[in-house]
């Protein structure tokens, strides 16, 4: 079985990465360090486009305050790192506290419709981008 390194290494410019995790996969007492290693993560897959999902607040914590504070700036980060690498994206998510759970470590069904959707207009969007262009290119549309 092929790692995923093995596999994003097979990837070219017609694929997507998602990357979307949770809260728990990042060391928010070192955002700088979660921020060096997504942006090594862009700069060395630079053959394949990434699309890097917004980190979720922690609404489970009774003073997550300052550590929603450490989520917001690491985001802006990774929101401005997207910009200057063309095939990278950033999407944001929405952080209301009625799109998760009742302990609000995780987001609600609700919630997970709200990202599945944002995700498939994305998905659709960059779909009708590539039919155009091929379109406008001479490839024409083959319908089987």
């Amino acid at each position: 079985m092929a790692s995923a390194s093995e596999v994003i290494r097979r990837l070219s410019h017609d694929d997507l990465v998602v990357v979307f995790s949770g809260i728990n996969d990042y060391d928010l007492n070192d955002i700088s360090l979660t921020f060096r290693n997504i942006k090594h993560y862009i700069t060395t897959n630079n053959h394949t486009n990434i699309l890097l999902m917004k980190v979720p607040f922690r609404l489970d914590l009774p003073n997550s305050l300052s550590v929603n504070e450490n989520i917001s700036v690491l985001n802006r980060r990774l929101q401005t790192l997207t910009k200057a690498f063309p095939h990278s994206t950033f999407l944001g998510t929405l952080d209301n506290r009625n799109l998760f759970t009742t302990h609000g470590l995780h987001r609600n069904r609700l919630g997970n419709k709200l990202v599945n959707f944002q995700l498939a207009h994305l998905f659709i969007t960059i779909f009708d981008q590539n039919l155009h262009s091929q379109f406008l290119s001479g490839g024409g549309i083959s319908v089987m």
